[in-house]
């Protein structure tokens, strides 16, 4: 029996921003016959799915004290963009460049390594918010 779980570390906007997104998503769907990204909430991906047994829900609640202690900042929204991955095709709306955004995802990148075994090698962070997908 395997006892892997998949896990996804993301931050979920407010709920009008997750409105917004969700009509976008809608009206990319109907024009483009693309459903697959109207079965995910709207979020910004902070670590990539990673598999793991459930003592990574026990190592996360370890994060609690750090987490308590992040600031609370805006991110701006622009225009929309895609990954040019043939196999995966992405189409998103961009999240402009961000400096609390890029400490707080460093600073979690850190944390993590000393209480868990997330991979060293990553994609470059590039947050995002996923509209359409195949």
């Amino acid at each position: 029996m395997n006892n892997q779980h998949l896990y996804l570390i993301a931050l979920l906007p407010p709920s009008e921003v997750t409105n917004q997104i969700n009509n976008v998503k809608q009206a990319f769907s109907e024009k483009y016959l693309c459903y697959k990204a109207l079965h995910t909430l709207p979020h910004l991906t902070l670590i990539p799915p990673i598999q793991s047994d459930a003592s990574f829900e026990t190592h996360l609640l370890s994060l609690k004290h750090w987490i308590a202690q992040q600031q609370t900042f805006s991110i701006s929204l622009r225009n929309f963009n895609f990954f040019k991955n043939p196999q995966h095709p992405v189409v998103f709306i961009d999240v402009l460049k961000n400096a609390q955004l890029n400490e707080l995802y460093t600073g979690l990148r850190k944390q993590l390594k000393r209480h868990l075994p997330v991979a060293a090698e990553t994609p470059p962070f590039h947050p995002h918010f996923t509209v359409g997908y195949r």
